[in-house]
């Protein structure tokens, strides 16, 4: 469905009246897109995250703008499981 209509999320939601468009982008974003890494996060990517955390705080997507290789959900997961015991 991502083929026929892109990143319209709500007319694929239309196809599959079970999940809704914002269900559909999460799950596209977080798990199958293939731009984003996945695996372990590397010590460059942790002090990015820190760094950027001094900025913006809590702002997770301007966070993830910054560091391209990582959704915003993925690099808030990484600093409430590993580094916010650090900062």
């Amino acid at each position: 469905m991502y083929k026929k209509h892109g990143k319209n999320w709500a007319a694929i939601s239309k196809e599959m009246p079970h999940r809704t468009g914002k269900q559909i982008r999460d799950r596209f974003l977080n798990n199958l897109d293939t731009q984003y890494k996945r695996g372990k996060f590397t010590k460059e990517e942790d002090n990015m995250i820190l760094k950027y955390y001094k900025i913006y705080g809590k702002s997770w997507a301007r966070i993830a703008k910054k560091i391209k290789t990582r959704t915003g959900d993925m690099i808030k997961n990484r600093f409430y499981s590993s580094l916010k015991k650090s900062y």
